[in-house]
């Protein structure tokens, strides 16, 4: 699928992003009884590829809204991120972001879902787990 860029198509029910078969993948109701958009680390990546979200980086991500970022493009998931809140105004608002279409709505949490480790918890080999700070004897409780 081409890369969305916020270009669907006006049709008799009304607008229709160019990648609104992806619909039920990319939305859910909330408990709140809200659509929202899912959260981009819970999708795989497969599926956000497929519905016009490819891996690119922050300055593709902008590229797409025709070089109104020129001047001083954000860097980044986390620039993405403050782009949304920008737009959308509220931390809920960008969380539940329906706009599927945008090049943004994959990074709009500030984070990477395409992070290779993603979900991934450190694994720490017998022994070398991280010191803990009574683990250094400097603090003690008495």
């Amino acid at each position: 699928m081409t890369p969305v860029s916020l270009k669907g198509r006006v049709i008799e029910s009304g607008y229709a992003p160019e990648n609104s078969q992806w619909r039920d993948q990319l939305l859910h109701i909330d408990r709140d009884g809200y659509l929202s958009g899912r959260n981009p680390m819970d999708i795989p990546v497969e599926t956000l590829e497929a519905s016009g979200h490819p891996r690119r980086g922050a300055q593709e991500v902008f590229s797409a809204f025709g070089g109104c970022f020129v001047d001083n493009p954000p860097r980044g998931a986390r620039g993405v991120r403050e782009h949304c809140l920008a737009c959308a105004e509220s931390k809920t608002e960008v969380r539940r972001c329906q706009i599927y279409n945008c090049p943004c709505w994959p990074y709009r949490m500030g984070r990477n879902p395409y992070n290779a480790n993603r979900g991934k918890v450190p694994v720490y080999k017998a022994g070398k787990a991280p010191k803990t700070p009574a683990d250094d004897g400097s603090h003690r409780v008495e």
